[in-house]
């Protein structure tokens, strides 16, 4: 169990975090996962950018959606959040639009 949190740190809000309010105009789809169990799997055929919100230009989604759905009108972006207890998958025609809803607080260890 050590060398499998060796590298693992918790997703938590402490002081000096931030809220964000992501919102995507026109999505093809979603898919909520437990994060439990969508973890698991290293995929070293899918390549994208980015730590917990993820923005993918190849993934087993994308390739999902390209073989069992039809009639995009316009290319797909496929971002994934990576949240504590959820994985939350979204392809959507443009980038969600993000505005931070919360101000950052003093981070203060007493």
């Amino acid at each position: 169990m050590a060398e499998i949190r060796r590298d693992a740190w918790p997703i938590e809000t402490i002081d000096g975090c931030k809220s964000f309010e992501l919102c995507w105009k026109r999505y093809a789809a979603y898919l909520v996962t437990e994060e439990v169990v969508g973890s698991c799997a290293k995929y070293d055929d899918e390549v994208f950018s980015g730590k917990l919100l993820r923005v993918y230009s190849k993934s087993h989604f994308l390739d999902h959606l390209s073989r069992d759905t039809c009639g995009h009108m316009a290319p797909i972006l496929h971002c994934k959040l990576i949240c504590l207890n959820h994985l939350i998958d979204v392809a959507a025609y443009a980038p969600p639009e993000i505005r931070v809803i919360a101000p950052s607080r003093e981070f203060s260890r007493t």
